[in-house]
């Protein structure tokens, strides 16, 4: 009987644990089924995440591109510094070391901008400025009320006073400059009546042969202006000052068309003359090409026309000549045009215009032409890229130094002597420059304007002319 009544007072107690059982299974495969659906979220996150840090990576090097390209546009717009004599590669480095000192320096510009500036000045507008009225054109000078001394000759013609007789005497004046300043030339040209094919007739003796033939000034003027200007550096205005000073009135835009007849003058006999000796006689010619706004000429009903662009090619000819040559188009026809019938070594930039001259000469039956390449244009490229941090631009730039302080070791030798120590010097500082550019190839990460290697990537002539020993004692 008392098992009976246990049996019966356990059986109670069994089906609640057994109840409790059962809703703890439930409970169990419910956090389960979450947990899977928990883990497949999880797995979805990841995937995620992973496809966001990959849209941050490729976001993150595009701002570095744009980062890059905006500072070298900044660079290309307040001038070309790569080109200066004392620029160090370790600046660049240690730039971001003196952040105070820059912004001073913004601050000093930003004050100084401010104080130029004409509404604070308290002036008006320039729009609303009274135009200043024009002065009335006074015509060809007379030289002959002139205070200067004077200078007499009389031109005579004796053929013309043996046929006949003078009759009369035409006086003209003339601006020369002597040794001891300006002085007016007074000629006096003899005028005769002689008898030609039966008839009485007038003629003048012959005048001496100008270079400009209407030009109230003597040949000599154009050369103090032409020496003053371009040689001294004098500016128009300042020369027309001083010959106020002398009693002599000489306007400046009367010196600007002296100075374009003398240059058109000098373009189509002496200029011309040295261009065709460079290219027929010079062994090295090196170029380069600038570009710059040309205003034209007005139209027929005097309006400004907007400005063009145009081109001016500087050569350098061996040790003889350097000369200067304007085009309107920067193009392989306008190189082959001016180079043609040079035989020689052309040095120049890596721009694809002279692509045509190195497929072949320019003109028939001439001798062959070679490209070498520029270390300055070639140095560019490694400054632009260490403006932008790029790894490795710092170390070409300290090769490329290397190159310019083994030649500047030999810059006073002759150029035999120039040529047997490069060899031994300069070439293994350019294999070490190429091992520099070979280890930084792969993919592009950086835009193509910033790229170092672009550099190096010029005609196969370069690599040749770094070191003339051949083209295996540098590959």
């Amino acid at each position: 009987m008392k098992r009976a009544t246990q049996s019966n007072a356990t059986l109670p107690h069994l089906q609640q644990s057994l109840a409790v059982i059962a809703t703890l299974r439930e409970l169990v495969a419910s956090l389960e089924s979450k947990a899977v659906a928990l883990e497949s979220k999880a797995v979805a996150l990841e995937s995620k995440v992973v496809e966001l840090e990959s849209k941050n990576s490729a976001l993150q090097s595009t701002l570095n591109n744009f980062a890059a390209e905006n500072d070298l546009l900044k660079r290309r717009l307040f001038g070309t510094k790569s080109e200066h004599t004392n620029s160090n590669e370790f600046q660049l480095v240690l730039k971001e070391l003196f952040p105070e000192e820059e912004k001073l320096q913004k601050e000093y510009e930003r004050a100084l901008c401010a104080g130029h500036d004409s509404l604070q000045r308290g002036e008006e507008p320039k729009e609303q400025q009274d135009k200043k009225p024009r002065s009335k054109p006074k015509g060809r000078r007379d030289l002959s009320v002139s205070n200067l001394e004077r200078i007499h000759v009389n031109i005579d013609d004796p053929q013309l006073a043996e046929q006949g007789r003078e009759i009369n005497r035409e006086v003209s004046h003339e601006l020369i400059f002597v040794r001891g300043g300006f002085r007016v030339l007074v000629k006096s040209t003899a005028v005769y009546q002689v008898n030609v094919a039966g008839r009485s007739t007038v003629l003048g003796a012959t005048q001496p042969q100008r270079l400009f033939p209407r030009s109230m000034c003597h040949e000599s003027v154009y050369a103090w202006l032409a020496c003053q200007k371009f040689g001294l550096g004098v500016p128009h205005y300042r020369l027309e000052q001083q010959l106020q000073g002398e009693e002599e009135s000489l306007d400046r835009a009367s010196m600007g068309r002296h100075m374009e007849e003398l240059g058109g003058a000098l373009g189509c006999t002496v200029v011309k003359a040295m261009f065709d000796d460079a290219r027929t006689n010079c062994h090295v010619l090196s170029t380069d090409a600038t570009g710059a706004a040309v205003q034209p000429v007005r139209t027929e009903d005097m309006r400004r026309q907007p400005c063009k662009k145009g081109h001016f090619f500087t050569v350098v000819a061996d040790c003889d000549h350097v000369l200067y040559h304007y085009t309107e188009s920067h193009t392989s026809k306008a190189v082959a045009q001016l180079f043609e019938g040079f035989s020689g070594f052309l040095q120049s930039d890596a721009s694809s215009v002279y692509n045509i001259l190195d497929r072949g000469t320019p003109g028939p039956g001439e001798g062959p032409l070679s490209l070498v390449g520029c270390w300055a244009h070639c140095r560019r490229y490694f400054f632009d890229a260490a403006i932008t941090k790029h790894p490795g631009a710092v170390e070409g730039l300290r090769r490329i130094r290397e190159i310019f302080c083994e030649e500047a070791k030999f810059s006073k030798h002759s150029p035999e002597q120039r040529l047997w120590h490069r060899p031994e010097n300069a070439c293994t500082a350019f294999r070490q420059l190429l091992c520099v550019g070979q280890s930084r190839q792969g993919p592009r990460t950086w835009p193509h304007e910033v790229d170092p290697s672009a550099g190096l990537r010029v005609q196969p002539g370069a690599r040749a002319a770094a070191c003339p020993a051949g083209r295996s004692a540098c590959a």
